[in-house]
């Protein structure tokens, strides 16, 4: 399967899960497109390696939203999907990914699980989608390591910073990271560590990931609060901890 090929069986799902939504006006679904980040994948993973952890599984969907991808996966691919999220910071307690599971007749795995706790991960996935969550997460470093024994792949993309704030230092290339303020980043209290290009990967190095690749897309003057000045990283990670 190509990219191409995959992309227009994505197209057709969201247009299936479109459909779906609209005849449940009464859920407030997740208001982003989850669906979309297969166009950003396609510059960082090949086709034969996304599509042979897929079609192999387990998979793992990290921050799940309404289950957009992990149905999308299990639609496809025939897998078997667990998709975790944390009741509280998700945008409706799970009840859009509860209402598509009945209305899909999926047999996908939903695991409420807040990451910033203590949290079991059972057996082992060859791939997780890890997507917009890392800066929602107290503590990043140990969510990595934890799922750096656990995860053979990820892809994974997070908001990262050039400058120090709008028009003001670079650090790109300094490893660390901006602690942000709840009314800091749209105003949302549940964001907190803006790491920098540099920063970023030296979290990836110490906690098991090797980089396959690394891509950043958006502003390029970004700064770790301002909504204008958004710049996301979109990484292909590879544990090295990893035991079957």
């Amino acid at each position: 399967m190509t990219f191409s090929e995959l992309q227009q069986a994505a197209l057709r799902f969201r247009a299936e899960l479109k459909a779906r939504k609209e005849g449940r006006p009464d859920v407030p679904w997740y208001p982003y497109d989850s669906i979309a980040n297969f166009w950003h994948l396609e510059h960082i993973v090949p086709a034969d390696d996304l599509v042979g952890y897929l079609r192999r599984g387990p998979v793992l969907d990290i921050g799940t939203a309404d289950g957009d991808v992990a149905f999308f996966v299990e639609r496809e691919f025939g897998t078997r999907v667990t998709a975790i999220d944390n009741p509280p910071t998700n945008n409706a307690d799970l009840r859009g990914f509860r209402t598509m599971k009945q209305l899909l007749g999926s047999t996908a795995t939903l695991v409420e699980l807040d990451l910033d706790s203590y949290f079991p991960l059972d057996g082992r996935y060859e791939f997780a989608f890890f997507l917009g969550v890392l800066y929602h997460l107290k503590n990043p470093f140990h969510v990595l390591e934890k799922l750096a024994g656990s995860v053979q792949a990820i892809v994974l993309s997070t908001r990262i910073t050039k400058y120090s704030r709008p028009q003001g230092t670079d650090i790109s290339d300094i490893p660390a990271a901006y602690l942000l303020d709840p009314h800091e980043c749209n105003n949302d209290s549940t964001n907190y560590w803006i790491f920098t290009e540099a920063g970023l990967r030296r979290l990836f190095s110490r906690t098991g990931w090797d980089i396959l690749a690394f891509r950043a897309v958006g502003a390029e003057n970004s700064d770790p609060y301002t909504m204008e000045n958004d710049q996301r990283a979109f990484c292909y990670l590879k544990s090295n901890r990893y035991q079957a």
